[in-house]
């Protein structure tokens, strides 16, 4: 018995050992980032210079380190050759938003999720859209046009701006018609009642725990899928391929993004979007 407990003992010793000896470790300047920062180092590769790279995220942001030979310097920002090209961009679409795209639209149609516009659309966009949001409110005025015309987009209601955007997603959510109360939230905006209180309806008092866990779920895949902020838009092109947007686009960028014929977009407080 005392050698049974005396082998099990070293096992579990060896498991600890070896799972030490598996944790990653860079070198000490990547290292201490990864150790005090918070940063999750994706991949590595060999970059130009003699460099090596470090695909990596620190709070849901995508960036590339450029570590120096000998481990003790780490340089971040954009590298460029001599032509001008921007490297770090084609390195992060190739390391970090390339991968994470290829399932993003499995994940986001199993989000909890509110459609609004056409019943039969001939176009579907994700959006992750807070209540409370200034540039969702401007997003939802463009997509007007658009929406009598074949476009559907699909609410995931997230609570990121104000301290009652969360219970405003559970009223919608909650509500009898969770379309009809998207549509009333986006309608009634008013920026003058200040931005926690600007969306259309009011916060639900006592929101469900189921409701708000699917918030706390669609909050989590907002972050996972390098969402900064709402909007955050995901669309699918031509071809196939999926598409993230972070912000409000440019008005002559909708047609491209839905495959759809131009609509007039006249309303004076998109003219800045032109």
């Amino acid at each position: 018995m005392h050698l049974l407990r005396v082998l099990v003992g070293l096992t579990w010793m060896l498991a600890i050992i070896a799972s030490a000896a598996d944790a990653p470790r860079y070198p000490a300047a990547v290292q201490k980032l990864v150790d005090e920062h918070g940063i999750e180092i994706v991949s590595r590769f060999e970059a130009p210079g003699g460099l090596t790279g470090y695909a990596a995220r620190i709070d849901g942001r995508e960036v590339i380190l450029y570590g120096v030979p000998g481990g003790n310097y780490v340089i971040v920002g954009n590298m460029f050759d001599a032509k001008g090209e921007n490297l770090t961009k084609a390195q992060i679409d190739h390391y970090l938003t390339g991968p994470l795209l290829k399932d993003a639209w499995g994940r986001l149609e199993k989000a909890t999720w509110v459609p609004e516009g056409s019943s039969k659309p001939k176009t579907i966009i994700y959006e992750f859209t807070d209540p409370n949001c200034p540039y969702c409110y401007l997003f939802w005025l463009a997509n007007t046009p658009y929406r009598a015309h074949g476009l559907q987009v699909r609410h995931i209601l997230v609570g990121v701006i104000t301290p009652n955007s969360t219970n405003k997603a559970a009223a919608i959510l909650e509500s009898a018609d969770p379309s009809a109360a998207m549509t009333a939230n986006e309608r009634d905006y008013d920026s003058s009642r200040g931005e926690n209180n600007a969306g259309g309806i009011p916060p639900a008092k006592h929101p469900r725990p189921e409701t708000l866990k699917k918030i706390g779920a669609n909050n989590d895949l907002m972050r996972s899928l390098g969402v900064e902020g709402t909007p955050g838009i995901f669309y699918k092109s031509a071809d196939g391929k999926v598409h993230r947007i972070g912000g409000m686009p440019t008005l002559s960028e909708l047609p491209k993004m839905y495959g759809l014929p131009p609509e007039p977009v006249t309303d004076p407080r998109l003219k800045r979007f032109e």
